[in-house]
C-alpha cells in the first residue's frame, strides 16, 4: 500500500495508488488532481487509498453493444467519416442487411465466436467466395473499430475473435484458391 504524488507536466499533480486486496490480487490507481499543495494531494491520497481498502475497487463496464447497435455507430465514424465512396458506403450497409444482422445481430460484439463465424461461412457455402470473403472483411472491419473503442473489458475477447476471422494471405476461404494467372484467365484450382 502505498500513496505517490508527483508533479504532473501540465498543472497540477498526479495521485498514484497501489494495493493489494483481500485476496492478494494487486490493484493501481492513478488520477490527476487539479490541487495547488502537494500536501493537499497527499491527504486525497490517503483518503482515497482508506475508502480503496475498505470497500475496494469499482469498476465501471461499459455494456457492450449488440452487432445491430453498433452497425449504425460503424457506418457512421467508420465509413461516412473516412468519406469511404457512395458504392463502398452502399455495399457495407448491404452486406449488414443481407448477411451480418439477421444471423448476428442480435449478439454482443463480445459474445461472438468461432462457432458464429463457421455457421455465418456454412451459410454462405453457396455463394461465391468473392461474396464470403467480402462479408467476413465487414465483420472484420466491424470488430477492428469495436477493439479500439471504449470496451476495453471486451478488447481482448474481440482482438482474439478477429485473428481467426480472416484468414491471414488475403481472406481466401475454403479450398478455392485463385492461381496467380487469376488476372488473365480466371481460372480456379481446388
Amino acid at each position: 500500500m502505498s500513496v505517490t504524488v508527483r508533479p504532473y507536466r501540465s498543472g497540477g499533480f498526479e495521485v498514484d495508488i497501489q494495493w493489494r486486496s483481500q485476496d492478494g490480487r494487486r490493484h493501481r490507481e492513478r488520477k490527476r488532481l487539479d490541487i495547488t499543495s502537494k500536501s493537499a494531494a497527499q491527504r486525497w491520497g490517503e483518503g482515497r487509498e482508506r475508502e480503496l481498502l475498505v470497500r475496494g475497487p469499482t469498476f465501471r463496464r461499459k455494456e457492450v453493444p449488440t452487432l445491430e447497435q453498433f452497425a449504425s455507430r460503424f457506418m457512421d465514424g467508420h465509413a461516412r467519416a473516412n468519406q469511404l465512396k457512395p458504392s463502398g458506403i452502399a455495399h457495407k450497409e448491404l452486406v449488414l442487411k443481407n448477411h451480418l444482422l439477421p444471423m448476428l445481430g442480435a449478439k454482443r460484439l463480445d459474445a461472438i465466436t468461432d462457432e458464429d463465424v463457421q455457421q455465418l461461412k456454412d451459410r454462405l457455402r453457396h455463394r461465391k467466395p468473392r461474396t464470403v470473403n467480402n462479408v467476413l472483411t465487414v465483420l472484420s472491419m466491424m470488430l477492428k473499430k469495436a477493439a479500439n473503442d471504449a470496451w476495453h473489458h471486451a478488447r481482448h475477447r474481440l482482438q482474439s475473435l478477429l485473428q481467426r476471422v480472416v484468414p491471414p494471405g488475403g481472406g481466401e476461404t475454403g479450398s478455392l484458391k485463385w492461381k496467380s494467372s487469376a488476372r488473365r484467365g480466371r481460372e480456379r484450382t481446388g
